[in-house]
């Protein structure tokens, strides 16, 4: 069956204009730019008896975005997620393809067990998903034997995301196996040994965090104040700012690394969640060498948010000077792609300092409201950074609106404002940074393969089915002249 969306604002990496798609068979078709007249309408109705006509009714209509990094917690951790609610908060996002890490219980570290994964996702028809194979063994950070016979075409990436592998032998070694089968290698860059050292001043943040909330629950039930509370909240700064520092170290060590081991291999790098000005000129200046081996991405929160807030996620918060130069190198074009790190955690888990939070479900609002809305970039780029550049580095048939790509879209109303409540996620992580900020630009419906997927609860579309779809008006006119 044939479906006309018209009346839409179409918005991609390479154009921004009114028109109207044409999908069948969970494809596009026909793309239109500009008002289509009447006799275009009676035509497709003519030659389609069963067409469906969608008035977008202005909204804007983008190719769903493209995930390069998502933890969906599946299998073993369905206490973090589960299949269905990531899914379910993925479309509600927008998303329709997604590239799972591979940080569960067990490790996927197999090619069977990756085809598992996205068998299991594919049974529920909401998004595609892309299972990443880990780069050792269950992440043992010894033996990448199992990427031997890897099939790009099938397993088109692999990660240790979660960690990174410590022994650069060992990562070149992987490194050189991938290059020779194509696969892309997708680096959480992260030294070991900092890493570690900063798990000191983390756990200090916890403990001080944990003696305020028993000090102003004590506090307030005598009903007093806590004196001392302006001086712990000092002593958690500082702690976050000596742990935020020294992960600095180990992401700017790491990622240097890991493009030098790159380069010698002769493989394909895409750098996740780059957060440092530091690490971001590293990528620049190995792009400059590479070209297009070399890719990188920045997370939503890392765009939005600096400075001393309180909140575990790796990497951590940077200051404004590292958010302002992820902003410049998505203007200069050093980043290629917004991926979420949606992770989500349980309520005990979060309270206990994981790290990590789910993403989602506020990715395209953040992204539009920071970086569109402000005039760092344009819509279309920022469908570049969502969609068109990372279906393009994971050679997916989607992320622009063209005839032959599959019919992943999404309608969106920019002029919509929400505030986030993240109580009401589809995700079982329900921990956001963002939640109770007000935001600009609401997903009103995702389309996967031609499905509708998901819709707001306040969406309003004309779905008609009449033999002309002219206004109430016009047909009004065309029966008087008639009739005269």
């Amino acid at each position: 069956m044939k479906t006309l969306f018209y009346n839409a604002r179409l918005v991609d990496a390479y154009s921004d204009n009114d028109g109207a798609i044409l999908i069948e068979d969970g494809f596009i078709t026909n793309v239109f730019m500009g008002f289509l007249l009447p006799s275009i309408f009676k035509k497709f109705l003519n030659e389609s008896p069963d067409i469906k006509l969608v008035d977008c009714k202005g909204l804007v209509l983008m190719p769903s975005f493209v995930d390069m990094h998502a933890h969906f917690r599946y299998p073993g951790q369905s206490h973090k997620e589960e299949l269905s609610t990531a899914l379910k908060a993925a479309v509600a996002g927008g998303f329709g393809t997604l590239l799972l890490m591979p940080n569960t219980s067990p490790v996927v570290s197999s090619p069977a067990e990756a085809r598992f994964v996205q068998l299991q996702a594919s049974q529920f028809k909401l998004a595609d998903v892309i299972q990443s194979i880990s780069i050792t063994n269950r992440f043992d950070g010894l033996n990448s034997d199992h990427l031997i016979n890897l099939d790009s075409s099938e397993h088109p990436v692999v990660s240790e995301d979660g960690k990174d592998v410590g022994a650069a032998s060992v990562m070149l070694e992987a490194m050189r196996k991938c290059a020779k089968n194509n696969v892309l290698v997708s680096c959480h860059c992260e030294d070991v040994s900092f890493a570690e050292a900063a798990r000191i001043p983390r756990g200090d943040v916890i403990t001080l965090l944990k003696q305020d909330e028993v000090a102003q629950s004590v506090a307030q039930n005598n009903g007093i104040e806590e004196a001392s509370h302006e001086e712990r909240f000092a002593q958690i700064n500082k702690c976050m700012q000596n742990a935020e520092q020294l992960l600095a170290a180990a992401e700017d060590l790491a990622t240097t690394r890991n493009l030098y081991l790159a380069e010698v291999a002769g493989c394909n790098i895409h750098i996740a969640h780059v957060s440092t000005a530091a690490s971001l000129e590293a990528v620049e200046q190995a792009k400059a060498k590479r070209g297009s081996a070399v890719s990188c991405e920045v997370t939503p929160h890392h765009l939005a948010l600096s400075g001393s807030m309180i909140e575990f996620v790796n990497p951590p918060i940077r200051p404004e000077s590292d958010r302002q130069a992820l902003i410049d190198g998505i203007k200069r074009g050093v980043v290629d792609c917004i991926a979420t790190d949606h992770a989500p955690h349980s309520k005990d888990e979060k309270k206990h300092g994981a790290c990590g939070f789910s993403g989602l479900e506020t990715a395209f609002s953040v992204c539009y409201s920071e970086l569109v809305l402000k005039k760092h970039i344009t819509l279309s780029k920022l469908s570049a950074l969502m969609s068109a550049n990372p279906a393009k580095r994971l050679g997916t048939n989607c992320g622009i609106l063209r005839p032959g790509r599959q019919a992943d879209f999404v309608l969106i109303d920019l002029d919509k404002k929400w505030t986030v409540d993240s109580t009401k996620f589809y995700s079982k992580g329900k921990h956001s940074p963002f939640n109770g900020l007000t935001l600009s630009g609401k997903i009103m419906q995702t389309i996967h393969r031609g499905k509708v997927v998901f819709s707001a609860d306040d969406l309003q579309l004309d779905y008609p089915r009449d033999d002309d779809p002219e206004t109430e008006a016009a047909e009004q006119e065309n029966k008087a002249e008639a009739e005269s």
